[in-house]
């Protein structure tokens, strides 16, 4: 037999750790979160207790990392997973098992988070004609409801869902629009706007959080055309 002894090894200390009060009893390792639907999560590195069944959001500001309770919730949660875009799901552990998509919560119930209202209005939970989902505080024509599902500002009118420029090279027409990373966009095209037909250009376009060019090849003989940008669910 034969030994060998390791000496000069650093010890590697964890960077958090917690107690098995709150019935906590076994920590769930997760992921940063990189998507784009809950902003103020960007960078957070997200876990969760199997017994107690809270998720954890872990940050690190440079002087060393902290936790903050995110949510308590029913689940026993068991694994993170996360999407193509950076969205963050877990899974319950049951009978039948199921899958969750973390989201921001809406407690107004109008289908805006309510993380983006505090970064906007300040309070999460106002109603007032500057943060009610109908609403449109820059006055851009888009409400504050079409802002945070495109991923805009509501406050800076030159932040919008809109087309940038159109161009016209013979019978090929460039349109640049913004977008938001994450989104899916179709844009449509109309020869009369009185009549109020609009078909499809292009469609299913992958916003990617700046301007999009795209080309649309049509008659040559037309001296007008229109486009407009759809937001898609």
């Amino acid at each position: 037999t034969c030994s060998v002894t390791f000496s000069n090894v650093p010890t590697v200390l964890p960077i958090l750790n917690y107690d098995h009060s709150l019935g906590r009893c076994a920590i769930l390792g997760g992921y940063r979160y990189r998507g784009v639907k809950i902003a103020p999560l960007v960078g957070t590195y997200l876990y969760a207790d199997l017994c107690g069944r809270q998720v954890y959001g872990a940050t690190n500001s440079g002087a060393g990392w902290t936790s903050t309770v995110l949510t308590d919730t029913v689940l026993t949660i068991t694994t993170f997973g996360e999407d193509e875009a950076g969205e963050m799901y877990l899974s319950q552990y049951a009978t039948s098992g199921a899958i969750y998509r973390m989201v921001g919560f809406d407690g107004v119930g109008d289908g805006i988070a309510d993380w983006w209202r505090q970064q906007y209005f300040v309070n999460p939970t106002m109603t007032n004609s500057t943060s009610c989902a109908a609403c449109d505080p820059d006055g851009d024509g888009f409400s504050n409801l079409q802002e945070y599902l495109a991923g805009t500002d509501p406050t800076n009118s030159l932040d919008a869902l809109q087309i940038k420029s159109i161009t016209a090279a013979g019978p090929t027409f460039s349109i640049n629009f913004t977008t938001a990373a994450g989104r899916k966009y179709r844009l449509e095209r109309a020869d009369d706007l009185a009549a109020g037909m609009w078909t499809t250009a292009i469609d299913n376009i992958s916003g990617t959080g700046g301007i999009v060019s795209k080309l649309d090849i049509v008659n040559a003989s037309l001296t007008n055309r229109f486009y407009r940008v759809r937001l898609l669910p």
